[in-house]
């Protein structure tokens, strides 16, 4: 068995100790005094190699090596000189394999260091991989080589344009977007895409802001919610650490989601209620997106608060004959609303109008109000006098027209006299028989639409006089008389055939026919007159109506008065 005594001389073992010691001190006051050389010193016991240092006395050596550049980037070219030659320097570069081309190097570029002298050399744009060396006389360094990285590019973007769901515009996708992209206010925007190479990020530049964005491996994402107009640019790192250029500017216009509009189009005006308490309304509304509601809106004078029936949905009965033609994003409406509900006294009036919203989620509905117009309840006075009006005009067209029939019978009388004294007539005689035919005729058609506003107003006084038997037969002879003047089909039958007779009739048969003119004439005369007197009669009696009337209404507000001061 091995003892310990024999491996190692107990008795010499404080003399090594000591050494160690003293060993171990001095490299701590070494390590403290001189750090980098013992720094050096572990370089060395960790690299052997590093020992020998080749110190080349002669020649140029590419210190700048094999370099990789991104292409458009700008290189530096650098070599050592040791040859001491005086002979100009040159970088040479093969770019096709093969030729080289001579670059002069300008002597500011040279740094003479004294051991050597240091070659610099750039090249601001770098397009195509090369081959370089440095020569300097007949001396010519080792080749290196610079090759090109390809800087990320954006090679697809595509955008997934989602509107706001109360728009109901659907989604849309757009690939590669040339150009400017309209999308409606509050539009959510997915971004993808993908690069020429992997990514290690991915930046959206918008108005001196950087948003980093989702990458994997080639491609990049991003979401955001379109509010105002947006332009940005997409920034590209690869994973090596190379940038691109952003330089493409996409572009997304916010469309306003505006305010509604909407239009009364009749009446469109300020106006007396009729005596049915109806009125008929006719209006369009239209949004840019889409309509939520359309009402009508009025306010009783007096009053702050509007009331609202809506006409989109459930009207109620104070809407009649309700029509709506809707569009998806506008509507024509047109009713007849019966305001027999409301509260109205003669003399009170009321505003009105139509209000339209639309379907703005975010804005929670915008409303747009049509112009105010104002209805009124006339009294019974004022609508006394209106009807008075409308009879005297009447009136005084129907003696209008007696006044030109009985022109028109003076003229025929002539013209029969003259026929008998020259029953051949010149055509300047005939021609004005022709007028005074043409004229005959005008006059049908005067009194024809004459009679339709005439009929008009019957009915509205049969109305308010149903109880009236003598006012009653009275208004039907009118009726009558109206009907046979306007009607009168073989009068109208007799003039066209006269007319179209003049020139071919022999003066036995002109003369015979402006006799039964002459009798036609005198009969619808006649007719005209007894309508007149007839109307007269019915003016009276309604005049003592409306004197009835205005007494009770006086007295009504008397009562009125005395309530209120009691």
């Amino acid at each position: 068995r091995a003892r310990l005594a024999r491996r190692i001389p107990l008795p010499d073992l404080g003399t090594h100790v000591g050494f160690a010691v003293a060993a171990l001190i001095v490299f701590s006051i070494t390590a403290t005094s001189a750090p980098s050389r013992v720094a050096r010193v572990a370089d060395l016991v960790l690299d052997p190699g590093a020992l020998v240092e080749p110190m080349p006395e002669s020649g140029i050596y590419p210190v700048s090596g094999d370099l990789r550049v991104p292409v458009g980037d700008p290189v530096v070219l650098r070599a050592r000189d040791f040859t001491g030659s005086d002979a100009p320097v040159v970088v040479e570069v093969d770019r096709t394999g093969g030729f080289w081309q001579s670059l002069d190097v300008d002597e500011t570029q040279v740094e003479d260091t004294g051991r050597a002298r240091e070659i610099e050399f750039g090249i601001e744009f770098v397009e195509d991989p090369f081959r370089y060396r440095f020569r300097r006389g007949t001396v010519v360094s080792p080749s290196r080589s610079v090759s090109i990285h390809e800087r990320p590019v954006v090679t697809s973007v595509r955008l997934d344009l989602v509107p706001p769901d109360y728009s109901g515009r659907p989604a849309r996708t757009i690939d590669n977007p040339a150009g400017a992209i309209n999308a409606l206010e509050g539009t959510a925007v997915r971004l993808s895409g993908e690069a020429s190479s992997p990514l290690s990020a991915a930046r959206r530049l918008e108005a001196g802001n950087a948003v980093d964005m989702p990458v994997d491996r080639v491609a990049f994402a991003d979401t955001f919610t379109v509010l105002a107009d947006r332009e940005f640019r997409i920034e590209l790192v690869d994973d090596e650490g190379f940038g691109g250029e952003a330089l493409t500017v996409y572009r997304i216009v916010a469309e306003p989601d505006l305010p509604p509009s909407v239009e009364v189009l009749a009446p469109a005006e300020d106006r007396p209620l009729e005596r049915d308490l109806k009125l008929a309304i006719s209006a369009v509304a239209a949004d840019d997106v889409g309509l939520a509601r359309l009402d009508l809106v009025w306010r009783q004078d007096g009053t702050d608060e509007w009331a609202r029936i809506p006409l989109l949905d459930a009207p109620g009965p104070s809407i009649v004959d309700l029509e709506l033609d809707r569009g998806e994003s506008d509507v024509a409406a047109s009713f007849i609303w019966d305001l027999g509900e409301v509260d109205l006294l003669p003399g009170d009036g009321l505003a009105y109008a139509l209000e339209a919203t639309d379907n703005h989620a975010r804005a929670g509905g915008q409303v747009t109000r049509s112009q105010t117009w104002r209805l009124r309840l006339p009294t019974i006075s004022e609508l006394f006098h209106e009807d008075r009006s409308e009879r005297q005009e009447s009136g005084e067209d129907q003696r209008d027209l007696l006044a030109e029939g009985q022109e028109l019978r003076e003229d025929l009388e002539r013209l029969n006299r003259e026929l008998l004294k020259d029953p051949d007539p010149e055509w300047q005689k005939r021609e004005e028989i022709r007028d005074t035919l043409e004229r005959q005729e005008e006059l049908r058609q005067s009194l024809e639409d004459a009679s339709d506003e005439l009929r008009r107003q019957m009915e509205d006084f049969e109305r308010e006089n149903a109880g009236n038997l003598d006012t009653l037969e009275k208004m039907e002879m009118i009726q009558e008389l109206l009907e046979d003047l306007k009607d009168d089909e073989t009068l109208q039958a007799w003039l066209e055939a006269m007319q179209e007779a003049m020139d071919e009739l022999s003066p036995m048969e002109i003369q015979r026919q402006m006799e039964d003119s002459l009798a036609r004439q005198e009969e619808f005369n006649r007719r005209l007159d007894r309508t007149i007197e007839l109307l007269k009669e019915l003016e009276r009696e309604r005049r003592m109506s409306d004197l009835v009337e205005e007494t009770n209404e006086y007295l009504d507000r008397q009562r009125e008065l005395a309530e209120m001061t009691d």
